[in-house]
């Protein structure tokens, strides 16, 4: 899907707005078939494009972003009316067909097999992404406890294998400083990549949360699991269904 929006843009798949801040080719929003993320992306615009009061040149879309083309005054609007406005555009492209359908008794009704099987995808992938980036995140917290837990154990058995109080002494507290300062630095050193794989695993949840939508009205699934969305046959929120005799 790709949809065109301007003042002066005519045909198929373009969406004329008669606003005066709005550029004669102002912005067009697009679906990314291989990540499944709508976007939104200026076309050089003379006022601007903006999502949710920040201008954007290109942005990942949900379905109830504030969209205004032009800043003050400008037009408003969300994805979700975009959506409609699309979907009415391609009902009345195919009214011709509908029509011959309904005359021979059968019921033009739209169903997303195809669209809502491609999710599946999607959602075992970020399943299996997740898990591995707690994995090393579970790794990253590892790194932090066996080194100083190792010279500890080295620490605790100093009384046991020296006799020379002095000796014992230095010991001791050479390797109580030694746990301190390794415990130290493999902190600092974890802190990074736990920071990195925190901001990974949130990113991916991101895109997952603009990704696993509904393809006919963009809502977000959250957590629900494929196979269950499947067992269940329709869209939660619109209803749209994802098998046939649903």
């Amino acid at each position: 899907m790709m949809l065109t929006i301007g003042r002066t843009v005519s045909g198929a798949n373009t969406m004329r707005v008669s606003n005066n801040v709005v550029s004669g080719t102002h912005c067009k929003i697009f679906l990314d078939e291989k990540s499944n993320i709508m976007y939104i992306e200026d076309l050089g615009s003379t006022n601007g494009t903006y999502v949710n009061g920040v201008q954007v040149m290109r942005y990942a879309l949900k379905v109830d972003d504030n969209i205004l083309l032009g800043g003050d005054g400008g037009y408003k609007t969300t994805l979700r009316e975009v959506l409609k406005y699309v979907e009415a555009q391609q009902a009345a492209t195919h009214s011709l067909d509908d029509n011959a359908q309904n005359k021979q008794g059968v019921a033009a009704e739209r169903t997303y097999v195809e669209e809502f099987a491609k999710l599946k995808d999607i959602y075992d992938s970020y399943q299996h992404d997740t898990l591995e980036i707690k994995d090393k995140l579970n790794s990253v917290m590892m790194w932090r406890i066996i080194p100083s837990s190792i010279v500890a154990v080295i620490t605790a058995a100093i009384p046991f294998v020296i006799d020379a109080p002095e000796v014992k002494r230095f010991m001791t507290l050479g390797s109580a400083l030694l746990t301190l300062i390794i415990l130290l630095i493999c902190f600092k050193v974890t802190a990074k990549m736990s920071h990195k794989y925190n901001a990974a695993l949130l990113k991916r949840q991101e895109d997952f949360q603009l990704s696993y939508v509904c393809p006919k009205c963009r809502s977000d699934f959250g957590n629900r699991s494929w196979v269950a969305l499947h067992h269940k046959g329709f869209c939660p929120a619109c209803k749209a269904k994802f098998k046939v005799g649903s």
